[in-house]
């Protein structure tokens, strides 16, 4: 017996729209873990293994002295010296997670588009409170990069969270979706937060990568 495509059509309409979000292809996602070993003249803190060959990212500080974070890529095996490149500085942070999302389907250097290989979300914190999420991706191509600042924090239990473990990432290697849902606060340029009416999301196209923010439905 064939099915109904009328009677088909009709059941996809009635089904809720996170149903249909579920549906959108997964992206994975692995939390910073304490880092083993630190590059000569850093001591570091937390490391993710990324995408690309014997490559991680960690967050580390100055072993002299520094008291300043920041985000470096290390390249080559922990048994041999790692070649160094400095991601980021985190400014006023004195703590920090971070957080790897890798699509499903993989990205590679021969895939016939442009495609992200990795989103890494940075949870930042100064003595107070959490200030925002910083988002770096990288693609086939190119290294981790930072793209800007999500400036809602999730509230909870009257407490303003950073909003890393509360972002869902979907879509293709092509155009990654992040979502976030309410109840969110948004920091301003003063420093102040103000309640958000539901939730947002943020898109990011591998073609010409940009953090875009837009209302979520």
């Amino acid at each position: 017996m064939q099915p109904n495509p009328i009677a088909l059509f009709c059941f996809a309409l009635a089904l809720p729209a996170t149903a249909l979000q579920a549906q959108a292809p997964t992206w994975s996602v692995t939390e910073g873990q304490a880092a083993t070993l630190s590059p000569k003249g850093w001591t570091c803190s937390q490391a993710l293994t990324l995408p690309q060959p014997e490559q991680k990212l960690a967050l580390c500080r100055k072993a002299q002295g520094g008291a300043e974070l920041h985000l470096l890529e290390l390249q080559g095996a922990d048994t041999a010296p790692v070649r160094v490149r400095e991601v980021a500085r985190l400014a006023d942070a004195t703590q920090a997670a971070l957080r790897l999302w890798v699509p499903a389907a993989g990205c590679s250097a021969s895939a016939p588009a442009p495609c992200l290989s990795a989103v890494v979300l940075v949870d930042e914190r100064d003595e107070s409170s959490c200030y925002g999420t910083q988002v770096l991706v990288s693609t086939a191509t190119t290294p981790l990069r930072n793209l800007g600042f999500i400036n809602e924090l999730r509230r909870a239990d009257r407490q303003e969270l950073c909003a890393g473990p509360f972002i869902q990432v979907s879509g293709s290697a092509g155009q990654a979706r992040l979502d976030l849902a309410s109840p969110l606060v948004r920091i301003g340029r003063d420093g102040q937060t103000s309640p958000l009416q539901g939730g947002v999301s943020y898109r990011i196209n591998a073609t010409k990568p940009g953090l875009q923010r837009a209302k979520a439905p």
